[in-house]
């Protein structure tokens, strides 16, 4: 049987990627290889890699957003419990922490790749060769 926690976590988990393939489903992942396109590069390879982690980073914000709604449903529900708002806070803590190590962590690895590529500098997150 799932705790209370396995079935929060599951059901933000469903929900991020519900969520975010609507997002990505309207893009393809790499800009070539069709008929109608150029053939693909290592610049594309490039770009799916950016791509893919894009997907993973809006999954991990829309995970921390229904953390931090359900730490604040339970500070909200504590009825003066110090002990249940102490654990709504962590929950918020946590998922905020986790929202600056994932933009970091994002950060770091697009720098990366537009280094490797030697790709220009130009517009966030965006690598053109």
């Amino acid at each position: 049987m799932l705790n209370q926690k396995s079935k929060i976590l599951i059901l933000a988990i469903v929900i991020a990627i519900v969520i975010v393939n609507v997002s990505i489903a309207q893009a393809g992942l790499v800009p070539c290889g069709t008929s109608t396109t150029n053939p693909c590069t290592w610049c594309d390879l490039g770009q799916l890699i950016a791509n893919i982690i894009d997907f993973l980073v809006k999954i991990a914000i829309v995970i921390a957003v229904v953390f931090i709604v359900w730490g604040g449903f339970i500070i909200m529900t504590a009825g003066g419990s110090p002990e249940r708002a102490k654990n709504g806070r962590d929950i918020i803590k946590s998922a905020v922490i986790g929202i600056i190590i994932t933009l970091g962590a994002w950060l770091i690895i697009n720098t990366v790749i537009k280094l490797v590529l030697q790709a220009d500098i130009g517009p966030w997150n965006q690598i053109s060769c």
